[in-house]
């Protein structure tokens, strides 16, 4: 099971870069507090 649940953190990760590359805003969550990454669209 530890061999799965690595292979999809890393498939995840990896999705999450490129669809961060297509965007213009990405906010990360972290205990209900924003924190943004990256805010082109201003």
């Amino acid at each position: 099971m530890k061999e799965i649940s690595h292979k999809f953190v890393d498939q995840t990760g990896w999705l999450d870069q490129v669809l961060a590359t297509r965007v213009d805003k990405v906010t990360f969550i972290v205990a209900g507090l924003p924190m943004t990454l990256k805010d082109t669209s201003k």
